[in-house]
């Protein structure tokens, strides 16, 4: 028996044009990782692989490094927190004389001003995680120091309205309450 078989062409119109060069790699993660397995991130040119990286720093994720096409490294965790870190907020200036300074908020002012930015600013709802670091630049502008984020965020734990764990926060059912009150 004879099997015929009809004639195919396959053209490749409609597939895109296959990258000139190869790309740029962020190296990236939610954590610090000691096992050098980190999450990837490709760009087609330097700019947009710093755009990327600084994306990343602003969510409040760890950038381990910035790799050319061929691989080397141009920037390393150091230098990415340094150049796309949050910025550390002015120490507050003495008053005036005659002037009362305000008093340090309690921690749990603080832990609800944390709260109604994490729900507000991220429009988070119960279960959402964010790293403590993004959430952190919240209260910094307004001359929140970082031990006092620290009190508040402890304060917000021990009531149960955050979950902390790897240096990621999660906004609980109580939480959410608490902060649309």
């Amino acid at each position: 028996m004879i099997h015929t078989f009809r004639q195919i062409v396959v053209r490749g119109d409609h597939v895109g044009a296959l990258e000139k060069n190869p790309p740029w790699t962020v190296l990236w993660d939610t954590t610090r990782r000691a096992d050098g397995q980190w999450s990837t991130a490709h760009a087609k040119s330097e700019a947009e692989a710093l755009e990327r990286a600084a994306h990343f720093v602003r969510l409040g994720f760890v950038v381990h490094a910035i790799k050319n096409p061929s691989g080397a490294v141009v920037m390393n965790a150091e230098d990415i927190a340094g150049r796309f870190g949050p910025t550390r907020a002015a120490a507050p200036r003495p008053a005036p004389e005659g002037e009362v300074q305000r008093e340090a908020r309690s921690a749990e002012q603080s832990a609800r001003d944390i709260l109604r930015g994490f729900v507000e600013e991220h429009r988070a709802t119960p279960g959402r995680m964010l790293a403590a670091a993004a959430l952190q630049a919240l209260p910094s502008q307004q001359g929140v120091s970082p031990a006092e984020f620290e009190r508040a965020v402890g304060y917000a734990k021990d009531h149960g309205w955050l979950g902390v764990a790897d240096g990621m926060l999660t906004l609980t059912q109580r939480g959410y309450a608490e902060a649309t009150l």
